[in-house]
């Protein structure tokens, strides 16, 4: 029982973080390669969330993080060059 709810908090936790991102995201798609105003506001929210999630500051969990951030950004890349 101790465990499922840890693991609930963990997830409840994760998702309010992740929730604060939600707003980057749409911008950070539909932008052009030339994306660089949503980058910094993106890495300070990333930064506070490695700083005060008490779960989501893993190194697995932020390079998870910055793994889907980077093929965002790779994929509003492509989606330019084949609209171009």
């Amino acid at each position: 029982d101790g465990s499922v709810t840890i693991a609930a908090n963990e997830a409840k936790d994760n998702v309010r973080y992740l929730y604060t991102l939600d707003k980057f995201f749409g911008p950070l798609a539909n932008a052009s390669p030339v994306m660089m105003e949503h980058i910094p506001s993106l890495m300070s929210m990333v930064y506070m969330i490695y700083c005060t999630s008490p779960y989501y500051n893993t190194s697995e969990h932020m390079t998870s993080l910055f793994l889907k951030i980077t093929n965002q950004m790779i994929n509003t890349c492509k989606t330019y060059l084949c609209e171009g």
